[in-house]
């Protein structure tokens, strides 16, 4: 398999790593849910939208844990021109993966978004 050009990449600068960032999402942002995923917002300062993963164990084993990282992560890469720029995302992964698939975590992500855009 072919590396993805830099450009389409989630690059280190695009992920939420601090816990500091983590927990301005959590405490000053808005929430919003389905059956699948938690998602925090909250709007950030830079020019590009961030990504956090907080996977608790109750989702599963280690190797459960790290497929939802996999899945919430490539799910906000395919659609991060669709997110906007300058938003900080952390994603809680609420049940165990299961036989899910990427366009089934992309589908509950965009949905939890456009029903917090609604609202606001």
């Amino acid at each position: 398999m072919e590396p993805l050009p830099a450009d389409e990449r989630l690059m280190r600068e695009r992920r939420l790593r601090k816990k500091g960032d983590i927990d301005r999402v959590f405490r000053r942002g808005r929430s919003g849910s389905d059956e699948l995923l938690r998602v925090h917002l909250f709007k950030g300062q830079g020019p590009d939208s961030r990504l956090g993963i907080s996977c608790p164990r109750k989702v599963g084993s280690s190797v459960a844990r790290n497929r939802w990282k996999r899945l919430i992560r490539e799910a906000f890469r395919l659609n991060r021109p669709v997110l906007g720029p300058g938003i900080d995302l952390v994603v809680v992964p609420l049940k165990p993966p299961g036989s899910l698939k990427r366009q089934d975590v992309e589908r509950s992500l965009l949905g939890i978004l456009d029903r917090m855009r609604r609202r606001r």
